[in-house]
């Protein structure tokens, strides 16, 4: 008879893997689903004492005596329906009825998380819960902006919020198949030339300020004296902003970058010539310029090309005589064969930008932006 099979062996392993896997219901006791394995043993009734796999619908097939619905119900509850559906068959049925095994629900998690992937759980999981299993959100994370996927359907999910309420009726438990993207706060990049300690281009946080800028590019340069700094946007009239009153609390003056913007500190001291080389060389940084260097000869002291150089594409960035830069091409390839002028001799505040083939940054799953660590404000 099936009443002697040794059921509460597996129920344990599944509960052990289940503590282990720290899989915990969200509030109340987990609820039947389609896809669950359920145990029944009825006293004296080997025929129907066995296990059962509920199906698309989530029902229990008993062959000629029908079916039974219990997906949707607790334990205990399929316990009592099960009752009342055998009591139409047998007197008084002595039922015992557990979860053998639940069905794995698989969850996608992309974006600006550690271990993007997918998950499988075999209990519920909320969306506060998720982050959890993919090792955190990353510093760049945008938890206001969460989206849920679910059959088809885009849901606006504010985490940030979510997670600071103390109320647990505001979570969401998820489903199979749901997929939940955090997106990133990297929305472009932006470049840093002047009087700055570390020249350059720096990927762009949505909201990043001048201010914020600055203290990515390591500040005003040790020295100099900057009173303001230019933002110089493609195809817009350039914005000046006052550095002096900005520090002094004038908060207006601490405008938001945008993507492509190149920032410009001036400084009205003089200094040791120098110039700049930046992206995809060995020793970016800034250098005095001592003799007369070709430009091919100043990314010699920058320590040469790194692998991921396009060394076809370096553009050398020159300051006009009316304030206005100047982007000129090079192409080191060219200039080795003699098809284009190595002669280009490298001015003082000149910048050699020198891009790269691929990203610096690990780009996650459907091609979000880029990450990167966190951004430190200045006060």
């Amino acid at each position: 008879m099936f009443a002697c099979l040794k059921l509460p062996v597996i129920i344990t392993v599944v509960v052990a893997v289940t503590l282990a896997a720290g899989l915990a219901p969200a509030g109340a006791a987990p609820l039947l689903k389609p896809g669950d394995t359920v145990a029944l043993v009825v006293k004296g009734e080997e025929d129907i004492s066995r296990f059962y796999i509920l199906d698309d619908e989530g029902r229990m097939d008993f062959g000629e005596m029908g079916q039974l619905k219990v997906a949707g119900l607790s334990v205990e509850q399929a316990r009592q329906a099960v009752i009342t559906f055998l009591s139409r068959y047998i007197r008084q049925p002595d039922v015992q009825f557990t979860l053998a095994k639940p069905k794995g629900y698989r969850i996608t998690i992309t974006g600006d998380v550690k271990s993007p992937g997918t998950v499988e759980a075999v209990t519920d999981v909320s969306i506060r819960d998720i982050l959890a299993f993919a090792g955190g959100a990353l510093p760049t994370a945008d938890l206001s902006q969460v989206t849920l996927v679910r059959g088809g359907e885009f849901t606006r999910v504010n985490l940030s919020e979510l997670m600071a309420s103390p109320d647990p009726s505001k979570d969401i438990i998820l489903q199979d198949g749901d997929q939940v993207n955090v997106p990133s706060r990297v929305i472009g990049e932006f470049t840093f030339l002047g009087a700055v300690k570390s020249v350059g281009t720096y990927p762009l946080l949505r909201g990043t300020k001048v201010l914020d800028a600055l203290k990515m590019a390591g500040g005003v340069e040790e020295g100099a004296r900057v009173e303001t700094i230019r933002v110089v946007r493609p195809g817009q009239d350039e914005v000046t902003v006052n550095l002096t009153a900005l520090l002094a609390g004038r908060v207006e003056e601490n405008v938001v970058i945008l993507p492509g913007d190149t920032l410009v500190a001036s400084s009205d001291q003089m200094a040791p010539t120098s110039y700049s080389i930046i992206g995809g060389v060995y020793k970016p940084g800034r250098y005095e310029l001592k003799q007369k260097l070709t430009w091919t000869e100043a990314l010699a002291t920058a320590g040469g090309f790194n692998p991921n150089a396009r060394q076809d594409k370096v553009v050398l960035i020159r300051k006009q005589a009316d304030g206005k830069y100047q982007s000129i091409p090079l192409d080191f390839g060219k200039s080795l064969e003699g098809t284009e002028d190595p002669e280009l001799f490298v001015q003082d505040g000149d910048v050699l930008n020198v891009p790269e083939k691929t990203p610096r940054q690990r780009s996650p799953i459907l091609e979000w932006l880029p990450i990167i660590g966190p951004l430190l404000y200045i006060l």
